[in-house]
Parts: C-alpha cells; sequence; structure tokens
C-alpha cells in the first residue's frame, strides 16, 4: 500500500491510498458511487501537492476500503488527531432522523462533539451530555473498529464503533457509524498545537503533568499602516500578546516577547531574553526558579514526583519537586547526547571525566554504568551499546566545549538491566566509511531502534542506511 503525505487547510493527514492497479470507489453515506481515477491520477506526489479531478459535493473518497488487507500499523497513522462532529457535513446524508438535534438532543448544540485518537491506539469521543467513551483502535475490515466503554455507568454495554478515513473534495472525514447513520467528523483545527482564531494566533503548549493542552500564548494581529511610498507596513509594537488558560478562558497579560514553553500544574514555564523562568501562574514576575542556559530543548522534563532540569554546558542534571523545589543535583555528566531525555525510564549520559556513556534513572541514580564509547536511546526495552572502541576527544566552540567520537569497536544491544541481549562481536563490528572522504560519527555501522516485535536492523549508513542484516532479539 502506498502512503501519501496529504496537507489540507485544516490538519495535515496522512491518507492510506491503493495503488495505481487498484481502482478506488466514491461513496456518500454508503452508496456507491462510479469509479474514480487510479491513485496515481488523484493524488500527485508525496510533497502534499494535489492534483484532484473535478467533483461535485457528493463525491466522497473513501480511502479506507478496497479490499486490501490493512494491519493497525498501516491505518493508524491516518486516524491519528483530534476530530469535531461535522454537522452540516453529516446532515447532508443522515437517512432516517431529520436532524442531528432530534438525534442527540439539545445538549449537542450546548457541548459539542470531539474525538481524539492517540498515536498508540488510544480511542475517546463525546457526544453532547452523556454519550461516549474510551477504547483502543484495532484494525477493522475495512478501517478501524474500536471497542468502546461508555462514560455513563448506566450506559455499561460496550460499544462496537467503525471507523472509515474518507475525504470530501479537499476536506478528510472520519465516518463513524451511529445509531444506523454516518456521522462525519473533520479536523479539529483549535486542537491543532497553533491555530487562528478571531483575529488572534495561538500556541498551545504541553502541561508537563498529563501531556495535555491547558495553556496558549495568544497573540493579536499587528496593525498594518502605509509608509511613505505607499506601502503596506506592520506595526509589530501595536501587537499585544497573553497567556490564556484554555479551559476557564482566564488571560494574563505579558510582555510581547515572553515565549511560553509550558505548563506544569499550578506553574507556567517561559523564556525571555535568553532565561527561562518557572513562575506561579498568578505571580508570573516573581519566579521560583530561573535558567541562564541559552537553551530551552529539553531544559524540563517530567519525571515520577517532580521535574528534571539540565543544563548541558554545566554538565549538570538537577531534580525538583512538583512545587519546583531542590531535591537532588547530579554534577560530571551531561544529558541530550542523542537529543532526547528519557525513554523506558532510562536516559542516555555523558561521564564528562572519561567520555564514556551510560544511563541515568528518573531518580538521578546511574542505572548502568558509563562504560561505552555510544549509546542509543532505548526502545521497546532495548538499547544498543558501541563496546571496546578507540575514544577521540576534541572539543567546540573554541575549545569551550569538550566533544567525543569514537572509532572501531562492536555493537552489541543491552536490556533495561544493563545485561546483554546481543553480545558484541565482529558480526557487528564498526567500520568506517569505504568513502576515505567521508567520516561518519562514531562510525559507519550501527543498529537500528528495536521494535517491538524484538527485531533490529544492522545498518551501513554509508550506504543509504542499507540494511546488513536483521536480528530477531529473544
Amino acid at each position: 500500500m502506498k502512503r501519501i503525505n496529504y496537507t489540507g487547510t485544516k490538519q495535515t493527514l496522512l491518507l492510506a491510498v491503493l495503488t495505481a492497479s487498484m481502482s478506488l470507489s466514491a461513496c456518500a453515506a454508503g452508496t456507491p458511487k462510479e469509479t474514480l481515477p487510479a491513485a496515481s491520477e488523484t493524488f500527485a506526489d508525496a510533497s502534499g501537492t494535489q492534483d484532484t479531478p473535478d467533483t461535485t459535493a457528493d463525491d466522497i473518497l473513501e480511502i479506507s476500503g478496497g479490499g486490501y488487507e490493512h494491519t493497525l500499523e498501516d491505518l493508524l497513522p491516518s486516524f491519528v488527531g483530534a476530530w469535531q462532529l461535522n454537522s452540516a457535513l453529516t446532515e447532508k446524508y443522515l437517512k432516517t432522523y431529520d436532524s442531528l438535534q432530534s438525534m442527540f438532543g439539545t445538549g449537542l448544540g450546548s457541548y459539542g462533539a470531539s474525538m481524539e485518537i492517540d498515536e498508540d491506539g488510544s480511542f475517546r469521543y463525546y457526544i453532547g451530555i452523556g454519550l461516549g467513551g474510551t477504547g483502543k483502535c484495532e484494525a477493522g475490515d475495512d478501517g478501524l473498529r474500536v471497542a468502546v466503554t461508555p462514560y455513563e455507568e448506566h450506559s455499561a454495554e460496550e460499544e462496537i464503533r467503525h471507523l472509515k478515513l474518507a475525504q470530501e473534495q479537499s476536506l478528510p472525514c472520519v465516518i463513524m457509524e451511529y445509531d444506523g447513520e454516518d456521522l462525519y467528523w473533520t479536523p479539529d483545527e483549535t486542537a491543532l498545537p497553533n491555530y487562528e482564531q478571531d483575529g488572534k494566533t495561538y500556541q498551545k503548549v504541553e502541561d508537563l503533568k498529563d501531556g495535555g493542552y491547558r495553556w496558549a500564548s495568544v497573540l493579536t494581529q499587528a496593525a498594518v499602516h502605509k509608509d511613505q511610498s505607499g506601502n503596506e507596513q506592520a506595526d509589530y509594537d501595536s501587537q499585544m500578546k497573553t497567556f490564556e488558560n484554555l479551559e476557564n478562558k482566564t488571560s494574563l497579560q505579558v510582555r510581547r516577547f515572553d515565549n511560553l514553553l509550558y505548563s506544569a500544574g499550578d506553574h507556567l514555564i517561559f523564556e525571555y531574553d535568553g532565561t527561562v523562568n518557572v513562575s506561579k501562574k498568578d505571580d508570573l514576575y516573581h519566579p521560583v526558579l530561573t535558567f541562564d542556559i541559552g537553551s530551552t530543548h529539553g531544559i524540563v522534563t517530567r519525571v515520577p514526583g517532580g521535574y528534571m532540569v539540565g543544563d548541558d554546558k554545566a554538565c549538570t542534571i538537577s531534580f525538583y519537586d512538583e512545587a519546583f523545589q531542590p531535591m537532588k543535583s547530579v554534577t560530571g555528566y551531561r544529558y541530550l547526547e542523542n537529543g532526547t531525555c528519557y525513554k523506558d525510564g532510562l536516559m542516555a549520559v555523558r561521564d564528562m571525566e572519561t567520555g564514556l556513556m551510560g544511563f541515568m534513572d528518573e531518580s538521578g541514580d546511574i542505572a548502568i554504568p558509563c562504560e561505552y564509547a555510544y549509546v542509543s536511546d532505548f526502545s521497546n526495552g532495548c538499547a544498543s551499546v558501541l563496546a571496546n572502541a578507540q575514544l577521540i576527544s576534541y572539543t567546540e566552540d573554541n575549545g569551550t566545549v569538550p566533544m567525543f567520537d569514537a572509532k572501531g569497536g562492536q555493537w552489541g544491544i543491552i536490556n533495561t538491566s544493563g545485561s546483554y541481549v546481543l553480545e558484541p562481536s565482529d558480526r557487528f563490528a564498526n567500520t568506517d566509511s569505504s568513502d576515505p572522504g567521508i567520516s561518519y560519527y562514531c562510525g559507519a555501522r550501527r543498529f537500528s531502534l528495536v521494535r517491538a516485535d524484538k527485531t533490529v536492523d544492522f545498518l551501513a549508513i554509508d550506504e543509504d542506511q542499507r540494511v546488513i542484516e536483521t536480528v530477531k532479539l529473544p
């Protein structure tokens, strides 16, 4: 199956389409239509550029059908996201009910309807008052199948919901079967991290406690005036910025260049002029913590019982409780060597005294000793490590930042206890590039991340990541 990256005005969406040798069929509320052009005629390329033949408003291209045996891995990415019930589109194709109000009552107008599908297949939806529930997506015959546990206790009987991906002209849709009708859900623009509404630009930030969106940075449009030549110019000094609570709609007036990074329960984390501030939401300009680090990537990370703050320049990793009071500080280790923090509860760190790498747990203890020239992040309980290699030290930024490379050695794979599940050997030797004019960091051979089925690829990085061997781990 070929997957095309489709970019619409509402949301970037991966649409699963069949190969050109298979025909696609159109439907309107389940009624078969004439055969549409092959996939190669409908979607131009993977860049998002679309060349769609003329269609009427009734033409709906069903994406997830066609007799192809889909897996959940094939289907799920196209459904992931936040969706809202499209009343106009749904009522256009109602077969039994006169309207959505007659179907769901006045609660729909007051409380709306929303559906969310996560990358791990978690599913939740609500319609009006009391309708909806949660579940886990599975691959169905013609899309996704979800066994839903209702929210309301008196509706304890499990519901089965079937979802199909479709599009009407350029608008992507998810069709849900419900009480003999097809409900059409379209992307919820306000659920995206960045969106525009009522002349304002919203940039939502993640809440470190639960991963949801509780706050947004909101910027008004700039006033426009004409210069002496008659050209329109934006007056950015006229813009007003606030930090808005998306749940109760309260707003905090802030400076134009305050940059909201995260929320963390009752705290807001924002940057101004290179300094990161952690403040109570009702006392922004008297922060409980400040960090003059110069980089905001990964600066605050949620850990059990509190937060981790890393300073990769000072090689210090500090731990704080829920109120951002200090608990523990570990010096001499640098994090973000791989650009990420914790995976499977362990974080790759480098001992700056020896230059070797290991793993730190979420309480700040070294769980796997630093004895490897390089390590990957953990994935599905396993990480690759480079053993017996020659460590090469050098500096960057005019000699102020110590760096380390590696040459030779053998790759192995360990579990979260630090034990080998695949011993280093010459079978997985780390070699230099076959092109003497090109050098690869830590060699030209390495393992991919371990997949959920415990398979992993040994790759030739210098040969367009050619798979040398696929290994099944015990």
